[in-house]
């Protein structure tokens, strides 16, 4: 009974987080998992979250169906709100957690994060919902070169920071050389190892 009327209690939640008005309250949960313990500097309840709402928005069509009648209305409205928040943010750096304005550009920051997720999932969901052979290459390259790629921007890093190159070309450098660094790992060594695919979970066949 009490097993029952805990799966009628989650449906009945998620049937209300799937209505427009207490989805875009989701900031508010997101910023209060920031006071929760966080090993290692990542807070494993923040992640969490962003994981479960997104699996359940994209398992559930109510939520697809809400995101698209909002994604127009969040866009006009982060085009004002993320300068704003920049600017709030540079004025009241490097003042204590807890103090009134860290709160504040904490339910801020949460927000734009929050907004800005359902933009991408929005436009996203309307204007890249395609298949491919490039697309079915790169969901299976997504999760090796996930875990690759900081090591390898920490390597290109070592050797194009001390340059006497700008910020800007130091960063573009660094980025463009370090996503074809592990595009060519993934492709020339990850993939074709056997003891490297079962090591990054890559199946075998296909891209």
């Amino acid at each position: 009974m009490n097993k029952e009327s805990g799966k009628r209690g989650l449906a009945r939640f998620w049937s209300t987080f799937s209505k427009p008005w207490a989805f875009l309250l989701g900031f508010i949960i997101l910023t209060a998992t920031e006071v929760l313990p966080s090993p290692g500097g990542k807070n494993p309840f923040f992640f969490f979250f962003l994981f479960l709402v997104g699996y359940i928005a994209c398992a559930d069509e109510r939520f697809n169906t809400m995101i698209q009648g909002l994604k127009a209305k969040v866009l006009l409205f982060l085009i004002p709100f993320l300068p704003l928040y920049l600017l709030l943010a540079s004025k009241f750096s490097g003042l204590p957690d807890l103090s009134p304005e860290s709160v504040m550009l904490a339910f801020m920051r949460n927000l734009a994060l929050w907004l800005t997720l359902i933009v991408v999932l929005g436009y996203g969901q309307k204007y890249l919902n395609f298949g491919g052979q490039w697309l079915a290459y790169m969901n299976k390259a997504a999760y090796p070169i996930y875990i690759i790629h900081q090591t390898i921007v920490l390597v290109i890093g070592f050797f194009v920071v001390p340059t006497g190159l700008g910020v800007v070309p130091k960063f573009l450098s660094t980025m463009v050389i370090s996503f074809f660094s592990c595009l060519i790992i993934y492709d020339l060594l990850i993939k074709r190892l056997a003891a490297l695919r079962w090591l990054f979970g890559v199946k075998s066949g296909g891209g």
